[in-house]
């Protein structure tokens, strides 16, 4: 019996190692036919079902990636969401320099062997963030998370849903050991409603958070 449940646990153990390990998200210059004769590479299918050739070369990945936010479907982008990545410093450098040297050539997006978008780069971009669409709300949550980085709504708290995800985003970046977001989505709630109930049990249930009252104006 004692063995069946070391047997179990060694299981369980297992299991969270290998399926609980966190997603990488890469950007990688997309290939010409041409220059895939002289450039190692891998073949994926685009956003838009085509074969494209991606070179092996990760030129941004999650280290380069600050935080990620996500804005609600709305009349421009009915049905989907948009996943708002915002850079580092030296990120935000880097994705300069990416934009710069490809200039009218595409840049793919890719997790897990899935490319989520590939754009044609028009000019270079120097403000230190960037957007993809997900198909829905849940979806851009998900991939948030599996990146190991922690969802907040990018912009303003317009309603009470905005409002309830909030709290619950402030409550998963405490969990997740990252103050700085919870504070941030704090002063979100604020700026929506002072008198936020969520705010108050944020303060109850974690203390070091009370210093934030201080930024309530």
């Amino acid at each position: 019996m004692k063995k069946i449940i070391m047997f179990t646990s060694l299981f369980v153990c297992f299991y969270s190692l290998c399926f609980s390990q966190t997603k990488e998200l890469q950007f990688r210059s997309v290939l010409t036919e041409q220059e895939s004769k002289t450039i190692s590479f891998d073949k994926y299918i685009d956003d838009f079902g085509k074969e494209i050739f991606v070179d092996k070369e990760i030129l941004l990945s999650n280290k380069d990636i600050e935080k990620m936010g996500i804005v609600r479907s709305s009349q421009e982008f009915p049905g989907e969401s948009i996943v708002m990545i915002i850079f580092t410093d030296s990120g935000k450098s880097k994705f300069f320099e990416v934009t710069r040297k490809n200039i009218n050539n595409q840049i793919a997006v890719i997790v897990d062997d899935k490319v989520l978008a590939s754009p044609y780069i028009r000019e270079s971009i120097d403000t230190g963030w960037t957007a993809i669409p997900i198909t829905s709300f849940k979806e851009a949550e998900e991939l948030i998370k599996n990146l190991g980085f922690v969802p907040y709504l990018h912009g303003d708290i317009k309603n009470s849903n905005d409002e309830n995800d909030s709290y619950g985003y402030a409550k998963y970046a405490m969990e997740k050991g990252n103050p700085k977001i919870a504070q941030e989505i704090i002063l979100q709630l604020y700026k929506y409603n002072p008198k936020s109930e969520f705010i108050q049990k944020l303060l109850v249930e974690y203390p070091s958070l009370v210093k934030i009252k201080e930024q309530f104006k």
